[in-house]
């Protein structure tokens, strides 16, 4: 997979930024937080749509193929997510469009995990997404709540986290899958009334570390 830049511009906002949303302040959790940014590639069919992309479908096309691993992926991204300079001044947001000759849109977005998680990423591009196709009909709203720091107090620690969090070297994951009828047995075991199927799954594997560890 080959990717060419054709052109690179810094976008502003065309409104100033409220003062009271000018300074982000940092929570404990983002005082802890890897300093990496968070990635997210979705794909867009501009089949029927020629080249204007605000009338790009809502869901996300999956491009016909294998699914490329994590190197082919990555020149995707306007940056690399896991490898970044550590900088006052550096974006804390970056976005990078490209056109494949199948008539495939893709978006790649970076965003720095001190400010969002993928959680985040995800919601705020599909709000988005159905902000720009609603054609000014209104009733779409996501207001954030900016008040972590309420919840998780900053404090005053000289900790360097760690700048690489991929290991080069390769690794194995595993994925345990709970039927809906499995999952009587644990959710009796927990010792809660009404107890959810992630409380039982969680309370099991927990269970099992504590018995293995």
């Amino acid at each position: 997979m080959k990717v060419e830049v054709v052109s690179t511009e810094t976008i502003w906002t065309s409104r100033p930024t409220p003062e009271q949303l000018r300074n982000f302040k940092l929570s404990l959790l983002d005082q802890l937080a890897t300093p990496l940014f968070i990635p997210i590639v979705p794909f867009y069919s501009v089949e029927d749509f020629g080249t204007d992309c605000g009338t790009a479908p809502l869901l996300p096309h999956t491009p016909p193929g294998s699914i490329p691993d994590r190197s082919a992926m990555q020149r995707l991204m306007p940056l690399d997510p896991y490898n970044v300079p550590i900088t006052r001044n550096f974006p804390s947001q970056r976005f990078r469009s490209m056109f494949s000759t199948v008539g495939v849109l893709a978006i790649g977005a970076c965003i720095s995990h001190k400010v969002a998680d993928g959680a985040t990423l995800s919601s705020c591009l599909n709000m988005w997404s159905a902000i720009e196709t609603s054609n000014g009909r209104g009733g779409i709203s996501l207001a954030p709540h900016l008040d972590s720091t309420m919840l998780f107090p900053p404090i005053d620690i000289n900790l360097k986290m760690p700048r690489r969090v991929m290991a080069d070297e390769k690794m194995m994951t595993m994925r345990f899958v709970f039927e809906g009828k499995r999952l009587a047995l644990p959710r009796s075991q927990v010792g809660v009334p009404s107890s959810t199927r992630v409380e039982a799954v969680t309370t099991l594997l927990r269970k099992s570390a504590m018995v293995t560890s």
